[in-house]
């Protein structure tokens, strides 16, 4: 099978803005992280059962933006969140088609090092349907 014979194409792609920036995971991992710490002193002092759900809410969201950003992509249906390399936060939306058995392609991402992962293209019908998607973005 050739490389040629696999396609996977961006048909939708938004950058994620809040008043203007960018909305990146370091930013969100900060917010997070204030959060906590405010929210658990504000429990210690009131001993409010709301700070503490709160405090819930801000360790999910701290644990979520760190699996984005380790993944790099996560699909929700047929619109996918990713996280490109230098933190940014897009909404897009995949679409390919396995040549093998007419499966769904979505791009996944392994870890090879500490801070090296490789990217492959996966059918969703049938795990051994594999691509390097590393292989394309050379060729192009």
């Amino acid at each position: 099978m050739k490389n040629d014979d696999v396609k996977l194409e961006r048909s939708y792609e938004k950058n994620i803005k809040i008043m203007g920036k960018s909305l990146r995971t370091s930013r969100i991992m900060l917010i997070a992280s204030l959060g906590i710490v405010y929210t658990v002193m504000l429990f210690m002092e009131n001993n409010s059962w709301i700070a503490l759900a709160f405090t819930g809410f801000f360790t999910a969201l701290l644990a979520f933006t760190f699996y984005a950003k380790q993944i790099g992509i996560i699909y929700f249906g047929e619109y996918s969140l990713e996280v490109s390399a230098s933190g940014d936060i897009f909404i897009t939306i995949l679409h390919g088609h396995c040549p093998k058995c007419e499966g769904h392609l979505k791009l996944h991402k392994k870890r090879k090092t500490f801070n090296s992962f490789v990217v492959f293209i996966k059918c969703d019908l049938n795990d051994s349907h594999i691509w390097n998607a590393d292989a394309f973005e050379k060729k192009t």
